[in-house]
């Protein structure tokens, strides 16, 4: 789980990793950069530990050189991976996307998270993790992606129910509406549940219906979220911007006054 806690782990993983392909002279088509929140922070909130989780994010999140120190570390290892010849690709979080239109970096800093300038960027849009919106997060999200990861279908870290087929089924079908890029997590979960052969034969022509109420649902929350972010971002900005809406609402008022007084 690659974060801003772990960069120079990230590195020498790396260069392990290409000694390991050299001595057992194996290829690679590309590499990818899996970022995701500290693992311990996970740990933490799954063990019912949500203040002390928090009170690592909230430092974290203050603590703005670590930030750039490890997106510095992380833009060097993507060049020297472009530079041995890979493409490059990265797994995020789909919020990462309503970060970077709000111009912040909020919740970057809280969760530990990086954003990657790579080749392919994949939005990890696992509808087992949402199932209050089920796969509205998908559709809501799907325009913003270059590549789709749908799941989880087990393995890796089951902390969720799994995906059964029909839902696989139908992720995989509305996400190709939007990209050519699927990816499915994981490897494991596919073996274990026997999706592997139905996969060959999945019916792309089978028609889905466009989940509109929940991906209604997702952008209203995005938009939300994503005013906050600004806001956070740019407070001497949302500041002028509310000065600027007291001022002409108390003109207006007194224009009003007058009118009625006449």
């Amino acid at each position: 789980w690659a974060n801003s806690d772990n960069g120079p782990q990230m590195v020498t993983r790396y260069a392990e990793f290409r000694v390991w392909s050299a001595h057992h002279t194996l290829e690679w088509a590309g590499v990818a950069i899996d970022v995701e929140p500290p693992y311990e922070d996970m740990q933490m909130a799954m063990a019912g530990h949500v203040q002390a989780m928090l009170r690592r994010a909230v430092r974290r999140a203050l603590d703005r050189a670590r930030h750039q120190r490890a997106a510095h570390v992380y833009a060097t290892l993507v060049e020297q991976m472009h530079l041995d010849g890979f493409t490059v690709e990265s797994y995020q979080v789909p919020f990462i996307v309503d970060e970077r239109k709000a111009g912040s970096h909020l919740l970057q800093r809280l969760f530990g998270l990086v954003d990657l300038r790579v080749d392919r960027e994949v939005l990890m849009l696992y509808t087992s993790f949402t199932p209050a919106v089920g796969p509205g997060i998908l559709w809501s999200y799907g325009s913003d992606a270059q590549g789709i990861g749908v799941g989880s279908t087990g393995g890796g870290v089951d902390s969720f129910e799994p995906l059964g087929w029909d839902a696989l089924g139908r992720d995989l079908r509305l996400a190709r509406r939007w990209t050519d890029a699927l990816y499915v997590f994981s490897l494991e979960g596919c073996v274990r549940q026997g999706f592997l052969d139905r996969l060959a034969c999945l019916d792309w022509a089978k028609a889905e219906p466009v989940p509109v109420a929940s991906a209604r649902k997702v952008a209203w929350g995005r938009r939300v979220a994503q005013g906050l972010l600004w806001t956070g971002a740019h407070p001497g900005l949302a500041a002028a911007g509310l000065l600027s809406v007291v001022v002409a609402s108390r003109v207006l008022s007194r224009s009003r006054q007058r009118k009625r007084g006449q």
